[in-house]
């Protein structure tokens, strides 16, 4: 009885009544949230924008950016990084498990390993000629045959984790790496 009357007190009324995001239904207009299963331009190494399909994304509040994972349209995927306007970390801040269009528990990487972790959650299923081909340059030829996909999982994980670390701020105080 004591827990329900708890729950009761912190619960709190939807602020949209069709189960629209808040930031599309009030948003302001020509600004467009940040969803799973959207298209964006997003930026390459070489200074250059492709467009491709957002896959899955966590916000780094410190930065004020999402780590976005982004399939390109030529069926390569990228980690890249998309600017948040304060309003949308506002936004974030309220609803973090729907931010991004889409029920995720945790949307936030506050350290390599909880990247890492979410690396090995997204690569899990890839085959293993499509991460031997990612690997190709990074790892020598003779391991790269006689790793098994699971291997090369983690370290293609670890490779994303540390890259990112290094070009994060803030992380490198409580970077294990």
């Amino acid at each position: 009885m004591f827990r329900m009357a708890r729950e009761f007190t912190n619960m709190t009324i939807p602020n949209t009544l069709d189960g629209s995001l808040p930031a599309k239904a009030f948003g302001k207009p020509g600004e467009k949230p940040i969803l799973i299963g959207e298209r964006y331009l997003v930026p390459l190494q070489d200074g250059s924008e492709a467009p491709g399909e957002l896959l899955s994304a966590n916000v780094n509040e410190n930065n004020k950016n999402v780590m976005a994972m982004v399939r390109l349209d030529d069926g390569s995927t990228i980690l890249c990084t998309m600017p948040l306007s304060d309003e949308e970390l506002a936004l974030y801040k309220d609803s973090p498990e729907t931010f991004f269009g889409k029920y995720e528990p945790n949307n936030k990487v506050e350290h390599p390993v909880e990247l890492y972790e979410w690396m090995l959650k997204v690569y899990k299923d890839t085959p293993r000629e499509k991460l031997a081909e990612w690997l190709k340059g990074h790892v020598d030829p003779k391991l790269l045959a006689e790793m098994p996909r699971e291997e090369l999982v983690k370290l293609y994980a670890e490779g994303i984790a540390q890259g990112a670390a290094a070009k994060m701020k803030g992380w490198q105080k409580k970077s294990a790496f």
